[in-house]
């Protein structure tokens, strides 16, 4: 609002060019030269934050600088216009730049993921603290490594991290090399790590998670709004210790999941879904529509083996033998609607059973978006 009376170099631009600014924003790039600043600063050197795009695009900025250094510099004079479907006329004309590497474009690489994580009851875990000092070293070692593993291990951006409070922005999924990792991956390691660390000073605790997948041109402020409030969701959730995760896709439709943190199903579905990303499994496409159409009978059976009946029943022609991750679809929904009583495996059913169905059918949806099944 205020109005562009001077003009500095960029120092992010390679050709130094003159940028014109407000006095606001003028005054506090000049903040940032001033020795004592620059001397105190935790980041002592020339630093910016990647914009969403080069976040949500880490995977495919790495293959072209590796790959193809000049189509990088088309990539981003096309990239805010392009569309990655190669029947649309956008597409048609971007894969003109690309012509040997248009299959390294996926739609995933356009959204951009916020994680915001917050420990679960720590004022009451602070009660049982018996050395105050020792608990405040650990929250902030946690911290210290949170960042480590949000920067070095899965490419993302530490935009706040306090003791058991985090902000960060992160790619959706990424595959250099043979290293192929989601934001899955991510919520799990630093999980683990938080109930590692308290742990390490015999507490017990653990930390929930809002996430928010959206597209990387959307209203930042708006997506981090979101993701706060899937945070207070998961905070709502039975016992915490929950993952909340919401895609909001460039049309509008919207998909939203719930974990247990530190879970096996949580593991599965990680393990699942990379599986699929690195080529090694493979399902039925539009298997939910499948199965959408059984849901009155599969969540009204009476034993777990029926469950198994099913599949069999449902998936044994010829062109199913090919399929390998069919059983691993049908392991996701035994796990989430059966339940042990009494040392017996028992099986939801009714109202109960369609709730948990539901947010089956979510998971997978929210796979076949990732993977780019169409």
């Amino acid at each position: 609002m205020l109005p562009s009376v001077f003009e500095i170099k960029d120092n992010f631009d390679k050709k130094h060019t003159k940028q014109t600014v407000c006095p606001f924003c003028f005054i506090k790039f000049k903040c940032n030269k001033i020795a004592d600043v620059e001397n105190e600063s935790a980041q002592p050197h020339e630093f910016h934050y990647r914009s969403t795009g080069e976040i949500s695009g880490h995977e495919l900025i790495e293959y072209l600088l590796v790959n193809n250094p000049k189509g990088y510099t088309n990539y981003l004079k096309a990239y805010d216009e392009i569309s990655f479907e190669p029947n649309t006329e956008e597409g048609k004309e971007f894969r003109k730049l690309f012509p040997n590497d248009f299959d390294q474009f996926k739609d995933y690489q356009k959204y951009m993921a916020i994680v915001v994580a917050d420990g679960d009851n720590l004022g009451k875990t602070a009660n049982d603290v018996e050395d105050p000092q020792e608990f405040s070293k650990t929250l902030f070692g946690f911290g210290q490594e949170a960042a480590t593993i949000t920067e070095k291990e899965f490419q993302g951006e530490p935009v706040y991290l306090g003791g058991d409070d985090l902000l960060s922005f992160m790619p959706t999924a990424y595959k250099i090399g043979e290293d192929t990792k989601t934001i899955f991956d991510y919520i799990h390691s630093l999980s683990i790590k938080y109930v590692t660390e308290l742990g390490k000073i015999n507490l017990k605790g653990s930390i929930s998670l809002g996430v928010h997948l959206f597209y990387y041109k959307s209203p930042l402020s708006v997506a981090i709004d979101k993701a706060l409030d899937l945070l207070d969701e998961a905070k709502s959730q039975p016992g915490k210790n929950s993952l909340v995760l919401l895609l909001t896709q460039h049309s509008g439709q919207q998909i939203k999941v719930h974990f247990k943190l530190c879970t096996d199903q949580l593991k599965n579905y990680s393990e699942f879904l990379k599986g699929i990303l690195k080529g090694e499994i493979k399902y039925p496409e539009g298997i939910h529509h499948n199965l959408l159409r059984y849901k009155r009978v599969l969540t009204n059976l009476t034993n777990p083996n029926q469950l198994d009946a099913f599949m069999k029943n449902r998936f044994n022609e010829d062109i199913h033998k090919e399929f390998s991750g069919i059983s691993n679809v049908f392991g996701m929904l035994k796990e989430m609607l059966t339940y042990k009583e009494g040392g017996t495996l028992k099986i939801y059913r009714g109202e109960p059973a369609e709730t948990i169905f539901d947010e089956f059918i979510s998971q997978i949806k929210l796979i076949k978006f990732i993977t780019g099944e169409k």
